[in-house]
């Protein structure tokens, strides 16, 4: 889901702003956590606003890490 946007704008030669593909990607990817929430709570016995919460925080914790382990790769190797 995070691609999407990039892959949109480079199919069809939109030429985004990169911060734009940026919002439009982090947009989507807390709509399919809230849905992953969701379905989470009608497969099991939680409510649905504790299961979207779990959900939204695992996912900005994973895409945190993430981001701080490509940062720390960046600067190790030196590539950019």
């Amino acid at each position: 889901i995070p691609l999407v946007p990039s892959v949109v704008d480079l199919s069809l030669g939109l030429h985004a702003d990169g911060h734009q593909i940026f919002i439009i990607s982090s947009a989507m990817t807390l709509i399919a956590f809230v849905w992953i929430g969701v379905a989470k709570a009608r497969a099991g016995s939680s409510s649905v606003f504790r299961s979207v919460i779990e959900s939204l925080v695992l996912g900005v914790a994973a895409a945190a890490l993430a981001y701080i382990v490509g940062n720390v790769l960046e600067s190790l190797f030196g590539v950019k």
